[in-house]
Formats: structure tokens, sequence, C-alpha cells
């Protein structure tokens, strides 16, 4: 019987350190983890007004979304590199229009990939600025 609670104990202890060890801080990797609303995009001395784009951010993983009140939406995601100023990525799979909504333009016929100029990163703000366009994100929703 004592064999059996020892038992019990060393899987108990065994699952609870193999569960916390999936990811670090919650899955948290820092200013950029969560989800960000699209403020405004500024081109040309214009600003364009935004409620309905958002950008994820999980692990190496971004989302981009377009959503349709009231409940619907569409996405696409790839990979980010955040390094140093630059935040790389590189699309893996989704709706192309999502990326139209949000005024990026493919680099050649096969590939959608983008390197942005991180202006401004906060816990609550984030300006990036690619080409001619400055692109001001608020966090959203924590």
């Amino acid at each position: 019987m004592r064999f059996m609670k020892n038992i019990v104990v060393l899987f108990i202890l065994w699952m609870t350190i193999l569960l916390s060890a999936c990811t670090h801080n919650d899955g948290d990797i820092g200013p950029l983890f969560g989800q960000w609303k699209l403020v405004s995009i500024e081109k040309s001395g214009q600003k364009y007004i935004y409620d309905n784009l958002f950008v994820s951010f999980q692990s190496a993983v971004i989302e981009f979304k377009t959503v349709t009140y009231p409940h619907d939406y569409d996405w696409i995601c790839g990979e980010y590199k955040h390094i140093d100023n630059y935040l790389n990525i590189k699309i893996k799979e989704g709706s192309e229009s999502v990326l139209n909504d949000f005024q990026l333009n493919k680099n050649n016929e096969d590939e959608w990939s983008f390197s942005f100029n991180i202006v401004k990163l906060t816990n609550n703000k984030m300006v990036l600025s690619l080409d001619d366009k400055i692109y001001t994100f608020a966090k959203y929703g924590n």
C-alpha cells in the first residue's frame, strides 16, 4: 500500500514538472506577446483609421486578422523574428486579402515577406514603419 502511495505521489510530481515546462511565463514572449489592434496607417501625409484589423504574436507565430462584425473574420499567418529594431515576417498560409487590408504588397509572385522597422515598442503601443507607411497599433484585450 505504501509503495502505491509513493507511485501516485511521484506520478503527480512528474506530471506537474512536465506540464509546467511546456511554456515559459505563460507563453509571454515580451512586449510583442498578445493581440494588437491596428489604429492607423499613415501614408503620404494621409492618415487612415481602422477598427477591425488585428495582429497577434505567440512564440514565433504571427497572425494577421480582419474582423467583419459581428462574428466573422479572415486570417493569414506566418513566422516572425524580432531582431534589434526589426520585425521580420514570412507569411505561410491564409487569406491573402487580409494583407491587402493592411496595405501590404507581395515582394514577388511567390513570397509574402516583410521587414518592418520598429519605431516604438512598449507594453501598450507599437509603431512600425515599412516603405512609406507608418503603422500604429494599440495592445488589445490585455
